[in-house]
């Protein structure tokens, strides 16, 4: 399942670069990569760091990328053109839950 959500993640980033949700929605997919139980114990030492980094890094930001695509995602909601800030107050505390 990771890899689908990574392969999804760069066709819908590569298939429409310009498009901001777009964007967004391939953060999204790649964030949702890290939240299945992938063991990485039996990765090379350097690609493991790399793995560990990658996993507790996005999965960090997957609450801020899902917040922030659905006050976006199809238009703006009415929370997102009311309090036009909360988007960036979002980021002020990423919380993993690893």
């Amino acid at each position: 399942m990771p890899l689908v959500a990574l392969a999804t993640a760069f066709f819908i980033g590569f298939m429409r670069p310009d498009n901001p949700n777009a964007f967004l929605a391939s953060l999204l997919f790649l964030c949702f990569s890290t939240i299945f139980d992938t063991n990485i114990i039996g990765f090379p030492s350097g690609f493991r760091a790399f793995a560990l980094l990658y996993q507790v890094g996005l999965n960090s930001f997957l609450g801020y990328t899902f917040m922030r695509f659905f006050l976006l995602f199809p238009s703006p909601s009415w929370l997102d053109r009311r309090v036009p800030w909360i988007k960036h107050a979002g980021l002020a505390g990423p919380s993993s839950s690893c």
